[in-house]
């Protein structure tokens, strides 16, 4: 994988986006060989991880450090690795943060696949972040204001 971790630069949050790093390897996992490749590919592109460090500033400052916020953050990385893929495909551009982009190394539909699988785990662990109890006990709330 990438060697280069530009949030070593910020010691607050080191350690969480290490952490965000990791569980997005564990996340995007596939049996499908040419999924896997891809998928890895985009993951060791040299993300900045811009997004999960706003997130995770965000829960230090109003004090909400904890697992639930790297899942949050992990989430976001993985919807914008989505988007960037999707992107690329619209655009129809053979280079991404000066690589080759997922769809000029794999092709298009294998790009299409990896953007949507990476869209299928950001929807998975945003609901697995969701406090299922908190969401149905607001639910009736809501539903009485129609």
């Amino acid at each position: 994988m990438n060697n280069v971790k530009p949030w070593k630069k910020y010691p607050l949050i080191a350690n969480e986006l290490e952490e965000v790093n990791r569980f997005i390897q564990t996340t995007i996992k596939t049996p499908h060989h040419s999924l896997q490749a891809a998928l890895f590919k985009m993951a060791d592109n040299g993300g900045k991880y811009l997004r999960p460090s706003l997130l995770l500033l965000a829960a230090h400052a109003v004090g909400k450090s904890n697992q639930t916020m790297i899942k949050l953050a992990s989430s976001i990385e993985i919807l914008y690795m989505a988007t960037l893929i999707h992107d690329d495909i619209i655009d129809d551009t053979d280079e991404r943060r000066g690589n080759v982009s997922i769809q000029a190394a794999f092709g298009k539909d294998i790009a299409v696949y990896t953007g949507d699988l990476l869209f299928t785990d950001f929807f998975d662990l945003m609901l697995d972040a969701i406090d299922e109890h908190n969401t149905l006990s607001a639910m009736p709330k809501q539903c009485v204001k129609f």
